[in-house]
């Protein structure tokens, strides 16, 4: 997979724009990258940089975006007779519309483990959406570093908590082992999923 040439289309957006950074940076020229898209929110016509990138040699696209714009790229594509294979990192599983993603795998937050997804549709009579498992992750981490701060003679306080966090190393959570560095980056395991009649189904 490595050796297969990729193209990116990424919305104009700081939070994607620090993935394609990142992407040159771990990937260090494989798989070769042999363009980057920029295309602004609100955009309704891709034709003339899907025209530009048509002949590239890329095997696969890269899409990096939000509704609607992405599903309006990839049938402007696919009208186009561009039919190389699509991946994303979570915009499938995010679209409005998933049907033009259909049989492109992709990469997702996180899936919290059986026991939690059950207790929450219980309570909530529906499924886990994208983000749940890394936000109740995250609040029950904040709460182990107040609890471990906890002190009988003292009031708890905010910098107690923080001091804590940073001694934190590995915490068990719905998505599993969870691994804190010292910059406070929290690494968690991602999940791979797959649009399947409309739907994105995850990739046991």
């Amino acid at each position: 997979m490595r050796d297969k040439p990729i193209g990116i289309f990424t919305l104009n957006e700081a939070g994607f724009l620090k993935i394609v950074d990142e992407f040159k940076k771990q990937s260090q020229g494989l798989p070769e990258l042999t363009f980057v898209e920029i295309f602004d929110k609100g955009t309704t016509d891709f034709r003339s940089i899907l025209l530009r990138r048509k002949q590239s040699k890329t095997e696969t696209h890269l899409i990096l975006g939000l509704s609607p714009e992405i599903e309006i790229l990839v049938r402007q594509a696919r009208a186009l007779g561009i039919s190389t294979p699509l991946t994303s990192i979570e915009g499938f599983g995010l679209a409005a519309d998933k049907k033009p993603f259909e049989g492109s795998w992709f990469v997702d937050s996180g899936v919290p483990n059986v026991a939690f997804r059950n207790r929450f549709k219980t309570t909530y009579g529906r499924e886990v959406t994208p983000g749940v498992g890394h936000a109740y992750d995250s609040v029950m981490l904040i709460a182990k570093a107040f609890e471990s701060a906890a002190s009988n003679s003292t009031m708890t306080t905010r910098e107690d908590a923080i001091n804590k966090f940073r001694k934190l190393k590995k915490f068990e959570g719905v998505l599993g082992e969870l691994t804190v560095e010292t910059n406070g980056v929290v690494w968690s395991e991602a999940s791979v999923k797959v649009i399947t009649n409309g739907q994105a189904e995850l990739v046991e």
